[in-house]
């Protein structure tokens, strides 16, 4: 589904529309505000803060990352610290942020 590797036969439909179009449009576009993935890893910056972290994958979106866009983030996430460093988090609070 996120289009990685190929299909041979059929078709992939994602919101209601074939991947095909998103292969001959914008397919990075696809993978990063369609497709989920799950990390085994945090992939964090550990010498940046977390609001640090946060500003820059907002910013590489293309949204905001003004601070209350940064404290969004942390509250879905069951955070509140923005100043604090990865390596102080759990594990599970790493990949929840990343």
């Amino acid at each position: 589904m996120a289009g990685i590797e190929d299909y041979d036969d059929g078709a992939v439909v994602v919101n209601g529309q074939s991947l095909d179009y998103f292969k001959k449009t914008n397919y990075e576009s696809y993978r990063r505000s369609i497709v989920g993935y799950l990390f085994r890893e945090h992939n964090l910056i550990d010498n940046l803060s977390l609001a640090d972290n946060i500003g820059m994958t907002l910013k590489l979106n293309g949204l905001s990352d003004d601070k209350e866009s940064i404290r969004n983030v942390l509250k879905q996430v069951g955070l509140d610290d923005m100043h604090i460093s990865p390596s102080s988090l759990s594990k599970d609070e790493r990949l929840r942020v990343a």
